[in-house]
């Protein structure tokens, strides 16, 4: 059986790091520019983090909700019972209880583990972690992307998508200190907004396999529709993630809520 998070292929191969990566390329901190921050992309996601109920709820420190997972392995569907936790942008766990035990996806700061039922733990090289904290509830990273005037924000104005119109919006982080724009490119998203809901439908981002951070990127998307008010916040209860075009999983959530309290202790391996 192929593993659901890498599932059409794999993507844990090894224990590489960009840092490691970092590390070995001879770099210099190259004088760099104004960052770029479109004024009409900035304005339109203030508008969407506003229609998203975020900004107008206290401060939002956690997120938790359950629900059902559809696996894709390679060859199989296998349906299982979900439980989602996130802290934070750094700090996110799914745990998924299928017929042969449970499977464990976790990202804590930066490092990501995969523990399957037979107890076997793979490492989850961190160039493939940097956007996962917001994998199921992306609006709260957007927000940030607000707050932080380092980032670079470009409207990409209307593009079609499902034979809709969307609004694409580019973002990437900058950093002093980047050998080949290496971190840059890991950082880099790509938002699609609902233009009548401004609701957040999709994001696309990369996937690298493990001991590679600068070849073979694979396009990793993650779609969200069937958005419900969780106290004056918007959520997606149903989100479906594709890697190189194939479906790897299906959530169709059940309950969702914020604040719990959720321990350090949840993220750690």
């Amino acid at each position: 059986m192929q593993c659901w998070c890498q599932a059409p292929l794999p993507l844990i191969r090894g224990l590489a790091t960009f840092t490691a990566i970092c590390c070995l390329t001879v770099c210099s901190a190259a004088q760099k520019g104004p960052v770029e921050r479109n004024p009409s992309a900035i304005a339109f996601l203030s508008q969407a983090v506003s229609a998203a109920g975020v900004r107008s709820t206290p401060a939002i420190q956690d997120y938790m909700s359950s629900g059902i997972i559809t696996h894709h392995w390679a060859n199989k569907r296998e349906d299982g019972q979900l439980t989602l936790k996130a802290r934070g942008l750094t700090q996110f766990r799914l745990d998924s209880n299928v017929s042969e035990g449970t499977w464990s996806f976790i990202v804590n700061n930066g490092s990501g583990r995969l523990v399957v039922p037979s107890g076997k733990i793979s490492n989850i090289a961190s160039h493939n972690t940097v956007n996962v904290g917001s994998l199921t509830w992306p609006i709260l990273a957007v927000n940030a992307v607000l707050l932080d005037g380092t980032t670079t924000v470009i409207d990409k104005g209307l593009v079609r998508l499902n034979n809709e119109q969307v609004r694409q919006i580019h973002v990437e982080q900058n950093f002093t200190i980047d050998p080949n724009s290496i971190l840059c490119k890991l950082t880099q998203r790509d938002y699609f907004f609902d233009t009548s809901t401004l609701a957040l439908v999709r994001v696309e981002d990369e996937r690298h396999p493990d001991n590679d951070a600068v070849h073979g990127a694979l396009l990793h998307v993650l779609d969200f529709w069937d958005f419900r008010a969780v106290n004056g916040v918007l959520v997606p209860f149903s989100i479906r993630e594709k890697v190189a075009d194939q479906e790897t999983w299906k959530i169709q959530l059940t309950s969702a809520s914020f604040n719990a309290g959720l321990p350090d202790s949840d993220f750690q391996f």
